[in-house]
């Protein structure tokens, strides 16, 4: 007979598995969408029929409607975290918007001054990469606390 405590597992598991499950289904399921709009959009652009249009437009249109998938999960992931890891969040996306916002200022006043076109990805990957970096750096520091 193995011991046993009083408590037992919340139904569904902890709010950490939660959070978990909700990350891997945007990742998993945002991952396959974006791939299958970029199929799409591909096809839709090797020919001229209507039926290529209809092709490129369901892409177009998965595309755009990306980002608001992304947001639901995000904004669901965030309400099952803990007080800590919501915190702890907030203070990474502030930090995150910051940064981008300081590289999005800079690029503005130097593509005036050289003539030049600063793509628009760059400042989703500023923004994504400064909020895993803050996010990561805020957890270290306080696990070290």
């Amino acid at each position: 007979m193995t011991p046993t405590s009083g408590r037992t597992a919340p139904a569904g598991g902890s709010r950490t598995q939660k959070v978990q499950r909700v990350a891997g289904i945007m990742g998993l399921t945002g991952g396959l969408l974006a791939a299958l709009a970029a199929v799409l959009v591909a096809v839709g652009e090797s020919g001229d029929s209507t039926l290529f249009s209809l092709v490129k437009g369901m892409g177009y249109g998965i595309l755009s409607v990306l980002p608001l998938f992304f947001a639901v999960l995000t904004l669901r992931g965030v309400m099952l975290m803990d007080e800590y890891m919501r915190a702890l969040q907030m203070q990474a996306t502030s930090i995150a918007f910051m940064v981008t916002m300081v590289v999005a200022g800079a690029l503005i006043a130097l593509e005036s001054a050289f003539d030049f076109q600063t793509p628009t990805f760059l400042f989703y990957v500023v923004g994504m990469l400064s909020w895993v970096g803050a996010a990561a750096t805020l957890s270290l520091r306080n696990r070290q606390v």
